[in-house]
């Protein structure tokens, strides 16, 4: 599930499994709840990953099912282009950022035959893919979030299995050379299913699910500076971050509980009881939108409407 901004209103790209092999995208108004044109639905696999980027204006969804990477225009639900086919592996993770005013989807892999996660980046304009893939990763890549680091796009990038033992790592890459910033974090205690970016104390940081961890990763040195959950709550499923009021937060599901945290005391500020594994998203308005399963929910702060 992906957030962006079509015509004024918040509206929110998500991806659901419509049976084990199958699944759609719909787009809907954060505030309204209604569907945005039609659901595109012609993906042959299950939605794997959603983000969002603006190319030319318009905003589009980029998406992952299979070895495959759709564009979709948000208002319409229309295809843009032609898939991305030829990846070695099925698309694990998505996320978008500019480089040089170029929209870009940066494309994780995994599952590939010689045990190597591999990263691609694509120019969303083209669909040309931008050299050869990223790799070096620990067999899976498993999420991924961008930020900028000194005025240029950086990818952190999480990769490792679920197995003991799988060596699981989060790396940092300058997206347009491909080479590796500070050291990995490493010696994590489970899969990093999730992280995003921010920014604390005007430093780039990215918040990082592992196991049943959340641990805040310096983006420049690659250290780990500090933790917020103790893993008494279940696996992390999902962390996204914004910026409310000038304080840098980050929303983390685990298990059945949604925390709200400010990460400079490293605070819990709220929680929420949810009855399933959430995905969350941070809508420009401000709300906080919840996919469930086939639900999705909607937070709002009091007062806001």
């Amino acid at each position: 599930m992906a957030c962006t901004v079509l015509n004024g209103r918040s509206i929110a790209a998500i991806g659901i499994a419509t049976s084990r092999s199958s699944g759609r995208v719909d787009v809907r108004d954060t505030k309204t709840g209604y569907l945005i044109g039609e659901p595109q639905t012609e993906f042959g696999s299950r939605v794997t990953a959603v983000a969002c980027t603006v190319l030319d204006g318009h905003p589009l969804a980029i998406i992952g099912a299979g070895g495959r990477v759709y564009s979709q225009d948000v208002a319409t639900g229309r295809p843009i282009g032609e898939p991305l086919t030829g990846l070695q592996g099925q698309v694990s993770a998505l996320t978008c950022t500019v480089l040089d005013e170029r929209p870009l989807a940066i494309i994780g892999a995994s599952h590939t035959r010689d045990g190597v996660g591999r990263v691609y980046v694509r120019d969303v304009a083209t669909g040309d893919l931008m050299g050869e893939p990223l790799s070096g990763f620990n067999n899976e890549v498993t999420a991924m979030a961008c930020t900028e680091l000194d005025g240029r796009p950086v990818a952190v990038i999480g990769s490792g299995t679920g197995s003991k033992g799988g060596n699981r790592r989060v790396d940092v890459r300058d997206v347009a050379t491909g080479h590796p910033i500070g050291e990995p974090l490493t010696e994590l205690p489970g899969r990093v299913y999730a992280l995003s970016c921010t920014v604390l104390d005007e430093r780039p940081v990215a918040v990082v699910g592992a196991g049943g961890r959340a641990y805040v990763q310096d983006v420049a040195t690659g250290r780990c500076t500090g933790s917020l959950l103790t893993g008494r709550h279940g696996w992390v499923s999902s962390v996204t971050c914004t910026i409310l009021d000038g304080r840098p937060l980050a929303v983390i599901s685990a298990g059945s509980t949604l925390g709200v945290w400010d990460l400079r005391p490293r605070k819990l500020m709220e929680h929420f009881v949810v009855p399933s594994l959430a995905q969350a998203a941070v809508a420009d308005d401000g709300s906080l939108v919840v996919s469930l399963k086939r639900d999705v929910a909607v937070f709002r702060r009091t007062g806001t409407g």
